[in-house]
C-alpha cells in the first residue's frame, strides 16, 4: 500500500510539465526513487529529458553507466533498462 501511495504521489510531479526541455530538481528527484524503487540502481541522475511524442522519460544515472526509460503506459509507470 505504502508504495502504491508513494508512485500516486511521484505521477503528479512526472504529470505536470510543460512542453519545454527542461527538467527540475524535483523531477529528478522522483525518478531516481522510483528507479531505486524497482531494485535498479542510480545513486544520482546525470541526465534526464522526457520523450518528445510518447508520455515518458530518458534517465541516465552513475556517470551514464545506467540508462533507463520511464513510461507511462495505461497510467501506470513502468522502467525499462536500456
Amino acid at each position: 500500500m505504502k508504495r502504491f501511495i508513494f508512485i500516486v504521489s511521484i505521477l503528479g510531479i512526472f504529470t505536470n510539465h510543460s512542453f519545454a526541455t527542461d527538467v527540475s530538481y524535483e523531477q529528478k528527484e522522483a525518478a531516481k526513487k522510483v528507479i531505486t524503487m524497482y531494485g535498479y540502481t542510480c545513486d544520482y541522475v546525470n541526465s534526464m529529458s522526457r520523450f518528445i511524442i510518447e508520455n515518458g522519460f530518458n534517465v541516465y544515472c552513475n556517470d551514464f553507466s545506467y540508462g533507463y526509460e520511464i513510461k507511462n503506459k495505461g497510467g501506470k509507470w513502468f522502467i525499462i533498462v536500456k
